[in-house]
């Protein structure tokens, strides 16, 4: 499959092809972050991405999935977030320049469940500002 295809993955079909052993997180992760890079001087959808981190993330959901311990549908889906939802350790602004430098210590609610269900937190999206 092509790289482009996969990022036309359902999250179902992405979900079942990890599980399966055909698809790893990483190849996935890696391929929308080529497909962001293509695309996203055009469309401005991202503010932030966070590329260490979710390789990392990657990495860690593709050894659950080789060793048959994913913690459920989501580990190793990427998914970026809204630059509203505050995350420990990056620059959450909300579309404000008031808070241009503003740096939570803690993930918001549905980030840190995000991440406890094992997904790539590939970056911030763009917001109108405070939403």
């Amino acid at each position: 499959m092509a790289d482009l295809d996969l990022c036309y993955l359902s999250i179902a079909e992405a979900s079942r092809r990890i599980e399966a052993g055909v698809l790893s997180p990483l190849t996935l992760t890696e391929a929308l972050y080529a497909r962001i890079e293509e695309t996203d001087g055009r469309l401005n959808s991202f503010v932030r991405l966070m590329r260490r981190s979710a390789l990392a993330e990657a990495r860690a959901a593709e050894e659950r999935a080789r060793t048959h311990s994913r913690r459920g549908p989501l580990d190793g889906l990427p998914i970026a977030v809204k630059d509203l939802f505050d995350t420990a350790g990056v620059v959450t602004a909300a579309g404000t320049g008031a808070y241009r430098e503003r740096v939570p210590l803690e993930d918001a609610t549905a980030v840190r469940r995000l991440r406890d269900a094992g997904a790539v937190i590939l970056g911030k999206t763009n917001t109108h500002e405070l939403a």
